[in-house]
């Protein structure tokens, strides 16, 4: 049976789309756990919020060191499974770089806190929120469009919930954009 060129150039452009496709559904399989880790510290650090206000800067600073720390470990045990399996050596000398992303992203948080005018705490508990969902969005227009959905989604709640939430304001934020990371982070788990 001979093949002809046209026959070949689409049997090798369906192998190279399955083989695109098979990356990004990897790539959400890595990214759920960090969706779901970060989506449980959202729900209970504003959860305890709405409910210890006076406890807010100690509530987050715990929870948003526990959560690195439960990052790192989450990318290291990625790092060591895919040394086991023999995933090709770009991918796996990718961590350093993710961990300085984090922390750029966090310095940039701190320093727009420390210039921008002094904001009360929904302010304050908004703008981070959003920047995070906004990242997502951005991430999800690279790595999939499934991301920016979750992006998208939890931003849209959280400006709801800004504009329309007076009382309580913070459990909804912990149930709402917690979440909408949680159930995002389930449905990239499952593809």
């Amino acid at each position: 049976m001979d093949i002809d060129k046209n026959e070949a150039a689409l049997a090798l452009a369906a192998i190279d789309a399955a083989g695109a496709r098979s990356a990004q559904m990897q790539r959400y399989r890595r990214f759920a756990p960090f969706l779901i880790l970060w989506g449980g510290i959202w729900l209970v650090a504003n959860s305890l919020t709405d409910l210890a206000p006076p406890q807010v800067n100690t509530i987050w600073m715990v929870l948003t060191v526990a959560g690195a720390a439960l990052s790192l470990w989450l990318g290291w045990r990625q790092h060591a499974a895919a040394a086991q399996v023999g995933e090709p050596r770009g991918r796996q000398n990718q961590g350093w770089r993710v961990t300085l992303c984090f922390a750029v992203t966090i310095a940039f948080q701190i320093a727009a806190l420390a210039v921008l005018p002094a904001a009360d705490g929904r302010q304050q508990d908004t703008f981070l929120s959003m920047f995070w969902t906004f990242l997502y969005m951005a991430v999800g227009a690279w790595a999939g469009w499934r991301l920016f959905v979750i992006g998208c989604v939890g931003t849209s709640l959280i400006l709801a919930g800004y504009f329309g939430i007076q009382s309580h304001y913070f459990l909804y934020m912990g149930c709402v954009s917690g979440g909408a990371l949680i159930t995002g982070g389930f449905w990239l788990r499952r593809l």
